[in-house]
């Protein structure tokens, strides 16, 4: 069956099931490229850190600064940036992460990238 780029469906399903949230986002980039680059049509992807981190989104308005830093660091947790947008979000041994990726195009626009 094809989908409406004329490709043959293809999707992928990964499951990290102890991780880092660095090695996690990473994965996340890659099936992204994939799907960019007409590898893919879609991906569900799920994931769990192996260390208390807290992911920051992009922007300037949750910055990092040296009093959190020392905090987070005093109890053994990690922080990175993410590229996307959104708020601060804790991440544990005991979440699980999902991200389905595809391409969304309605009719008479190009097709973007999506990931919820």
């Amino acid at each position: 069956m094809k989908n409406k780029l004329g490709s043959a469906h293809r999707k992928k399903i990964t499951y990290l099931h102890s991780t880092s949230c660095h090695q996690a986002l990473a994965k996340e980039a890659f099936l992204l490229e994939q799907i960019m680059a007409n590898e893919l049509d879609q991906s569900l992807f799920l994931w769990r850190c192996n260390q208390p981190t807290i992911v920051f989104p992009a922007g300037r308005k949750w910055m990092m600064n040296e009093q959190l830093s020392n905090w987070l660091t005093s109890r053994n947790w990690q922080y990175i940036s993410r590229k996307t947008g959104g708020s601060p979000v804790p991440q544990t041994r005991g979440m699980i992460n999902i991200s389905h990726l595809y391409l969304w195009s309605e009719s008479g626009t190009s097709p973007c990238l999506y990931s919820c």
